[in-house]
């Protein structure tokens, strides 16, 4: 039996990588229109790319579904035509503040949790977050999901839930 070449393709070995992925999904029990729609959707936002990179890295099955709630998200945005990255202008410079403003946010809302629950452990029990995903969500700067923020704004019972955001929006409007 003869083999094709391996190839140095980056977008080559990018797909091969995204079935793979995929291969083990459905090994996994995960519904075929999920995972179809992930492979579709991660050809063309390379941030979906590297949540299944993430999903086929992980072994704890609630980080798991964690990385598959994001991706259905994505999935979701952008079959209701909302934009990710498209039409989307954000100034370079703005970057690092946008980063500051989140990390600004999670540090207030972290202060919150502690007074509140004493430990993010407390934290994990009363939201049934996996205690990595809430460590990943207060070390990072990356924008909260909507969903983990509803979870934690009830179990430390906050009134109002300020958005990163804000400021960013602010000085552009």
């Amino acid at each position: 039996m003869q083999t094709a070449p391996k190839t140095d393709n980056p977008e080559s070995r990018r797909l091969m990588n995204l079935y793979r992925v995929a291969y083990e999904m459905d090994r996994q029990g995960l519904p075929e229109e999920f995972i179809v729609a992930a492979v579709e959707t991660a050809q063309d936002y390379l941030g979906v790319y590297d949540l299944m990179m993430m999903w086929r890295e992980e072994s704890e099955e609630g980080e798991r579904d964690e990385i598959v709630a994001d991706i259905q998200d994505v999935i979701d945005a952008c079959s209701e035509g909302e934009p990710h990255g498209e039409g989307v202008t954000i100034r370079l410079d703005d970057l690092d503040q946008i980063g500051q403003n989140i990390r600004a946010f999670k540090n207030e809302l972290l202060r919150q949790v502690e007074d509140e629950c004493g430990t993010l452990t407390e934290l994990s029990e009363r939201t049934g977050i996996p205690l990595p995903s809430l460590s990943r969500f207060f070390n990072s700067s990356s924008k909260p999901r909507l969903a983990t923020m509803l979870k934690i704004k009830e179990a430390v019972e906050v009134d109002e839930v300020k958005v990163a955001w804000e400021d960013f929006k602010g000085r552009n409007d």
